[in-house]
């Protein structure tokens, strides 16, 4: 253009600066260093514990059933065998004695909550708790206790075997021992967990003056 016969040449525009882009390459090293992240904490998290269990080596606690005796045991028939509703009735007195043993050189456990359970043919007629204690390293306590059943209804099958059983005098009951306990190192304490023990029983009933006593039994233990 001209302009007082002075050419001007055309005004450029500024670029605008260019915005750097990070587009998927940053995406990749955040979820690489993300990832790297839980793979060191995996790790530490391992060594740490493998660590711990070589220096302490710990075990669960163990639970042994000593003896059982059984001072009550009857079936109550119903009086009016007519009725749909009608039900035979058990009359029980079992006292266990199971002996805790805390295996552990260096771990003290404290036993929470202790409940045994008694049953027959899978139906259970009682249950009752052991006061909460604590057990010091390889310590071993021996726990009483006595399930009581008062006219606790069961189905016709279950009476009508354990008469059989009664008049063949041997019995098979199911005792269940469920423990919420935790792990005491030091002043640290660990949470809480439950162990479960089975025991099938076979006991004589009593007669007369005559204590029911046990006469084989077979256990096992479920974390």
């Amino acid at each position: 253009m001209k302009n007082g016969g002075i050419l001007q040449a055309p005004l450029k525009k500024d670029k605008k600066p260019r915005r750097v882009r990070c587009g998927r390459s940053c995406c990749v090293f955040f979820c690489l260093f993300v990832c790297l992240l839980l793979v060191i904490f995996v790790l530490a998290v391992g060594i740490a514990a493998l660590i711990i269990w070589l220096v302490l080596h710990p075990h669960s606690p163990q639970f042994t059933l000593e003896s059982a005796q059984i001072p009550t045991l009857q079936v109550i028939q119903p009086a009016t065998q007519n009725q749909a509703s009608a039900a035979a009735t058990v009359n029980a007195d079992v006292i266990l004695s199971v002996q805790a043993t805390n295996p552990n050189r260096k771990i003290s456990i404290y036993y929470e909550v202790i409940t045994v359970y008694i049953s027959i043919s899978g139906a259970q007629i009682g249950k009752t708790q052991v006061p909460a204690f604590f057990a010091g390293h390889q310590n071993i306590t021996l726990l009483v206790a006595e399930v009581k059943a008062q006219s606790v209804p069961v189905q016709s099958s279950v009476s009508t075997l354990l008469q059989s059983q009664i008049s063949q005098n041997h019995i098979s009951l199911q005792a269940r021992v469920d423990v919420k306990a935790k792990l005491k190192i030091g002043r640290y304490e660990s949470f809480s967990f439950w162990v479960h023990t089975r025991c099938t029983l076979v006991v004589t009933p009593p007669s007369g003056n005559i204590t029911g006593h046990l006469q084989s039994h077979s256990c096992h233990m479920v974390l």
